[in-house]
């Protein structure tokens, strides 16, 4: 995401509430345990402050010298609008937008994910 949406105070304090809720569900707090080894917990708790995402560090591709895939899912707008920024301001940079997925796009629509980034590597890799 390039720019703070107008709307992102809203955004912040809605995903905030939602996972306070979902950290109230054992069987959810099981299943993430069960994913991953380290301290998810932490990314969450960095996540409640409204200044968290880094917006000014994200606009500014000029220091990347290695070949860009920006994958979003169609669900978020502001991601959406993002693929065009970033190919305006970099060439190379290729981008897609993974259909019927929302934020876990790799969980979502996991073989389009999956086909995207082989091609993505191969076509760099030559």
């Amino acid at each position: 995401m390039s720019d703070r949406p107008n709307n992102w105070s809203v955004r912040h304090k809605h995903d905030v509430e939602r996972q306070a809720q979902l950290m109230k569900n054992e069987k959810v707090n099981d299943y993430y345990n069960s994913l991953h080894r380290s301290n998810w917990k932490q990314s969450l708790e960095i996540g409640k402050d409204e200044n968290w995402y880094p917006f000014n560090e994200t606009r500014n591709l000029d220091g990347i010298t290695s070949p860009i895939l920006y994958i979003v899912d169609e669900g978020d707008k502001a991601e959406t609008k993002g693929t065009l920024f970033y190919t305006s301001i970099k060439d190379g940079v290729h981008v897609s937008i993974i259909p019927f997925a929302s934020h876990l796009v790799h969980t979502e629509q996991s073989e389009i994910y999956s086909q995207i980034l082989e091609e993505f590597l191969i076509k760099v890799d030559n």
